[in-house]
């Protein structure tokens, strides 16, 4: 069973308000001083709306669906997308109800909203949403500063995706956004301050790619290359090759090439083997296989290949980090 949630910008907001009151009406709940507990037939944990300014929104969430749940903004004709920049960091994990800091966890910055959210189901899920108006955003940024990166995502009209592992700094914001424990006289003023420093340090990321030119994207190259993603991510022993992943995801290989880079921010290749190196890291520290174990199931044949890649992710051979 999947749930699909369609909302509009309702009044007194230009976008969570329209979210938590979707969120309610599906729910079959009360959204009480903007926020609601997801009852238990459907899943646990809370959706938290603050508005800091006409120009600036955050929606929180700590959450665990038992079915697949996909938030989208319904299509009208009167919005005009480029008015708004969403930034979404998700797909953050939790340990005890906080947002973990550790290498793994993955944040996704999506610039405009027509790939909406989408929480898998039976997963402990954490996001935090910030709509926040261009103008604000410019308002934000020294006017004498000149970004390529920062002015196409001010400027554009569609969708861009860039899917990055959380910085430590952003981790640490993020925690604290979660887990805060503020007096109400103090709770507006302290997640304002969060929200902008989350922006901050968002931003400051993205200034690294001045000169790698962003694509806009359309939700079904998205979903095509998150396709392509998961496809590699279930076959580390044995990945399909660029140019059969190209054909299931229905585009040339160099479109593909480059969607993926701007995304995940690396290669396909480098992405694969990142992700084979961290199976690698945890097998190992599981100590149920040994170094050739570990090897064989994630398809190297050479022992003394395998050690070599892992020692360059990893920092050190592959039976001195087993012993660690």
């Amino acid at each position: 069973m999947k749930i699909n949630i369609e909302y509009k910008e309702e009044s007194g907001g230009f976008g969570t308000i329209g979210i938590l009151q979707a969120l309610a009406r599906y729910l079959n709940c009360d959204i009480q001083n903007d926020r609601i507990y997801i009852p238990e037939k459907y899943g646990q944990g809370y959706f938290q709306r603050f508005r800091f300014s006409p120009g600036l929104e955050m929606l929180i969430s700590n959450c665990k669906f038992k079915h697949d749940l996909t938030i989208k903004k319904a299509k009208t004709a009167d919005v005009k997308s480029g008015d708004t920049i969403v930034l979404a960091l998700q797909n953050v994990l939790q340990k005890g109800g906080t947002i973990s800091a550790e290498p793994g966890a993955a944040g996704v910055l999506a610039i405009g909203l027509s790939t909406g959210i989408q929480i898998p189901e039976n997963t402990d899920f954490g996001i935090i949403l910030i709509i926040i108006e261009a103008l604000y955003l410019r308002k934000l940024v020294d006017e004498k500063f000149e970004n390529s990166v920062l002015e196409n995502i001010i400027d554009t009209k569609q969708t861009i995706i860039l899917d990055r592992r959380m910085s430590a700094s952003i981790a640490r914001i993020a925690d604290e956004i979660a887990v805060a424990e503020i007096p109400e006289i103090f709770q507006h003023f302290y997640y304002k301050v969060k929200a902008e420093e989350l922006i901050c340090h968002l931003f400051i990321k993205l200034t690294s790619r001045q000169k790698s030119p962003l694509d806009s994207l359309n939700i079904s190259d998205v979903e095509a290359i998150y396709k392509v993603r998961a496809i590699l991510l279930k076959h580390l022993s044995n990945p399909p090759t660029v140019t059969q992943l190209a054909k299931m995801a229905n585009m040339s290989e160099s479109k593909l090439k480059r969607l993926f880079k701007q995304i995940f921010g690396t290669s396909v290749f480098n992405y694969y083997q990142s992700f084979r190196m961290k199976e690698a890291a945890r097998m190992l520290k599981q100590r149920k296989f040994t170094v050739k174990e570990v090897a064989n199931k994630l398809g190297f044949i050479n022992l003394s290949h395998f050690s070599k890649i892992f020692a360059a992710y990893n920092g050190e051979k592959p039976k001195k980090y087993s012993m660690n």
